[in-house]
């Protein structure tokens, strides 16, 4: 565990040379409590570790005036980012000089024995091995790229007004180049056409999955639910999957609400004499579903949420004639082969972090992911293994109106009940 004094939290070196990007005028409240309370974790000296080099890592960003041709570079990369992220590699591999002054800052500045940046990625490790990025969560609803970045550690902070909520800490950087500490929360980043440069993590597992062209959905906060679009026959008998008992098991958070929410997709796959894959419609993170206060662990709630539909074809026009999740006759239309996928998960939402998996469509490489801390901060299922599979969908939605109106999901982190719902 390292002390308190080896980030220096509140006495960082002052940005002797200011950016020169254009200042846009924005009402970020200040924050004047104690940082070193946050990035604690007595009772999780792995989690505090990595606080810390968050920390470090993004005191040194502000510090070292990152110029308007590299802020520009950022927001450039994490717009083609379907995780809205830089790695720090690759933003050091463009711009060595920079990887030289974070480690000029980390030797005088050591997080525990990491005294530079390759023994700080090193010790990145939790439930999974990690690797920096620079997350920036409004990408997609900057007007341009000339505001002046806001740097953060990606600390998530409580000692707020009331109208300021799930908030973390961070630089506004001034003309003098002194830092101003202050809060910033989602819809202040919207409001702002200033890119927030968070200093976060991703795993290997959704690096993978990138690299191998896994589709996820870039996360928007101007994303909205989308359902339905695009489908392949009627919904002559409309069923849809929705969840109610919920009860969380474990807290992911260290401050006083777990914010859940829901990632889910559903599409068609190829299918012979039908056609090519065509996407039923999709929801990605950004569907907040609950805070859940602390109080309420092991406690169970109600709280209703789509998260699939049984779609079928129309005989009538010759179309797709099946219960489209997996095949299935319903009312008894001819069985064809399997024509559609639907997977779908629920996480500890914080949007200040790099999104991560959540389970991957096994046909036709369409993915979910969430902006989470840590890659195992999920209720439903284990990204690596939820696929189109995981849940029982047949079990839900054959034979109806007879048969099973509702599946349990039990395991150590939540348990819930899937129901099926007659839609109108």
């Amino acid at each position: 565990m390292c002390s308190q004094d080896n980030v220096k939290p509140g006495n960082e070196v002052a940005t002797t040379t200011a950016p020169a990007i254009l200042h846009r005028s924005v009402n970020f409240p200040a924050f004047t409590g104690d940082i070193n309370s946050y990035l604690a974790n007595p009772e999780d000296a792995a989690d505090e570790h990595i606080n810390r080099s968050m920390y470090a890592l993004g005191d040194a960003l502000k510090t070292i005036a990152i110029t308007p041709v590299q802020s520009r570079y950022i927001n450039e990369q994490a717009a083609r980012s379907p995780v809205n992220s830089i790695l720090l590699t690759d933003l050091f591999h463009v711009y060595p000089e920079l990887l030289t002054q974070v480690n000029g800052y980390l030797a005088s500045n050591p997080v525990d024995n990491a005294a530079n940046f390759a023994q700080l990625v090193t010790d990145l490790v939790y439930d999974v091995a990690y690797q920096p990025t620079i997350h920036v969560p409004n990408i997609r609803t900057l007007s341009d790229y000339t505001g002046a970045p806001v740097f953060s550690p990606g600390t998530q902070i409580d000692e707020l007004p009331d109208d300021i909520s799930d908030a973390i800490f961070a630089w506004d950087v001034q003309s003098d180049g002194t830092a101003r500490s202050i809060a910033v929360n989602k819809t202040l980043a919207t409001d702002t056409d200033r890119p927030i440069f968070a200093v976060s993590m991703i795993d290997g597992q959704t690096l993978a999955h990138i690299a191998a062209g896994v589709q996820y959905e870039p996360f928007s906060f101007a994303s909205s639910q989308q359902i339905g679009s695009g489908h392949i026959g009627t919904p002559e008998a409309k069923l849809e999957a929705h969840s109610n008992e919920f009860t969380l098991k474990k807290r992911f958070e260290s401050d006083n609400n777990s914010e859940l929410n829901v990632a889910f997709v559903q599409s068609t796959v190829p299918t012979p004499g039908v056609g090519a894959s065509t996407t039923v419609g999709y929801a990605q993170n950004g569907i907040f579903v609950r805070s859940i206060n602390k109080s309420k662990i092991n406690q169970q709630q109600s709280i209703w949420q789509y998260v699939a539909t049984d779609w079928h074809g129309n005989a009538a026009t010759g179309t797709l004639v099946t219960n489209v999740l997996l095949g299935i006759s319903i009312f008894g239309m001819p069985r064809l082969a399997p024509t559609e996928e639907a997977i779908f998960n629920f996480y500890e939402d914080d949007w200040i972090n790099t999104a991560k998996n959540l389970g991957i469509m096994t046909n036709n490489g369409r993915g979910i992911d969430g902006t989470r801390k840590y890659l195992n901060e999920w209720y439903a299922f284990n990204p690596a293994a939820n696929t189109q599979f995981t849940f029982n969908y047949p079990l839900l939605f054959d034979n109806h109106p007879a048969g099973t109106w509702s599946v349990n999901i039990s395991n150590g982190n939540a348990d819930m009940t899937i129901w099926r719902v007659v839609a109108p």
